[in-house]
């Protein structure tokens, strides 16, 4: 089967509650109610920003992945203390601020090109996907994460109560093991659909993800 999907920033592939996430087994919460760091992976964690009483806020958070070796990623769990309304990964081909910076001014925005890409994103305080371990060809899928990527989180808090919130969000990747190479059409493709509609396609054609199109195709060079 051929399919296309249509990629938007909200509902999941594969959703949970840290502790839920299929096939991880330390996709877990720490005694604070935060994520454990992955065994094989990495973590991304925000420095806490204070939300008055009443308050809207839509933040970036910029950084390098802290992976020290190029990674295929399986699956995130992601967490966001009370308030959280979304947040968004986007990984980008440089710098846009420098890493460290915490900033609701132009967040995210920039006439750069090619510009950030879309990478996980997650509505509520929890949230995960698990990638599908058969692409079709007996092989899992992954999403190739060079070391020390730049990227930035884009986080969006309400604050309804009468007392300042103390925000953060946690994003934890979990990775292949050594020797697993994730296939070439799951690299930096987006790791969120919301809806697919799928045809049947020609024997020994194989699906490829195209950035441009927003649109899985055959690969390069098929037939």
């Amino acid at each position: 089967m051929r399919c296309f999907a249509v990629v938007l920033v909200v509902p999941f592939l594969a959703c949970g509650s840290p502790g839920q996430s299929a096939g991880e087994p330390d996709a877990h919460v720490d005694g604070d109610g935060g994520l454990m760091p992955p065994t094989r992976g990495f973590q991304i964690k925000s420095p806490t920003i204070d939300i008055d009483p009443g308050k809207e806020v839509t933040y970036c958070y910029y950084f390098h992945t802290p992976n020290t070796v190029d990674m295929s990623i399986k699956q995130w769990s992601s967490h966001m203390t009370p308030g959280g309304q979304h947040m968004v990964l986007y990984l980008t081909p440089t710098d846009l601020q420098t890493p460290g910076t915490l900033s609701t001014a132009q967040c995210g925005i920039t006439d750069r090109s090619p510009g950030p890409v879309w990478t996980y994103s997650a509505q509520g305080e929890d949230g995960g996907v698990v990638l599908p371990d058969n692409d079709g060809t007996g092989q899992p899928l992954g999403q190739m994460i060079k070391a020390g990527h730049s990227g930035f989180l884009q986080i969006q808090y309400a604050n309804t109560t009468g007392a300042a919130l103390h925000a953060q969000v946690e994003l934890n990747a979990y990775a292949h093991n050594d020797g697993v190479q994730a296939p070439r059409s799951a690299r930096s493709s987006p790791s969120i659909t919301t809806s697919t509609s799928c045809r049947p396609r020609p024997p020994g054609r194989r699906p490829a993800w195209s950035a441009a199109t927003a649109r899985w195709g055959p690969t390069r060079g098929s037939s």
